[in-house]
């Protein structure tokens, strides 16, 4: 298995990057965090995948010092369809999920509890053309997806935003999908 070392812990070099555990921050080898900050910094990485043991939900909760680093990687994808993966801000401690950079695609993920004045996102599109969100769980956030007006083109689709798969309401306290003067195009 070939690597690179990045922040002081190996990362690999062939996809998928494989996510194997729900704590840890950056220098914690199978964190989210490392996943993400290894996917942005190793050129030949573009997909982080999931493979925790055990039975689900595998929960993950970003803190102050095991924050989720904004995916700055263009082309990239977070593919939590395989397993139940829930991202949650219950904490108050850190952001949700942010995307800045062109074509991330997002699906099968959890979102839920980021519902604090400073950390209000489940998710945040804040710069990049061509995003693509689908077959997530939104839910108790303050705002389930914030689309800042640098964003481009993006697409939201198939979605439970504002309830969970049972169509248990959950909503999200201020908007389930906040578009912040918007200037670009949906899909």
């Amino acid at each position: 298995c070939s690597s690179t070392l990045f922040a002081q812990v190996a990362c690999p070099t062939a996809n998928p990057i494989t996510v194997t555990r729900t704590t840890g921050g950056t220098g914690v080898n199978g964190s989210l965090p490392w996943a993400i900050n290894c996917m942005n910094n190793v050129t030949t990485l573009n997909t982080i995948q999931f493979n925790i043991t055990g039975a689900g939900p595998h929960i993950i909760q970003p803190i102050a010092n095991a924050p989720l680093p904004t995916v700055t990687k263009a082309n990239s994808h977070i593919d939590g369809s395989t397993y139940n993966i829930v991202i949650d801000g219950s904490l108050g401690q850190a952001q949700g999920l942010v995307l800045a950079a062109n074509n991330v695609k997002v699906n099968g993920l959890t979102l839920r509890n980021f519902a604090t004045t400073t950390f209000p996102n489940g998710l945040a599109l804040s710069t990049g053309n061509g995003h693509d969100i689908s077959t997530c769980q939104i839910f108790d956030n303050l705002v389930g997806i914030s689309v800042a007006r640098s964003v481009g083109s993006f697409t939201i689709s198939n979605n439970y935003i504002g309830v969970d798969k049972s169509g248990t309401n959950l909503s999200n306290t201020n908007a389930g999908i906040d578009v912040t003067a918007f200037a670009g195009t949906t899909g």
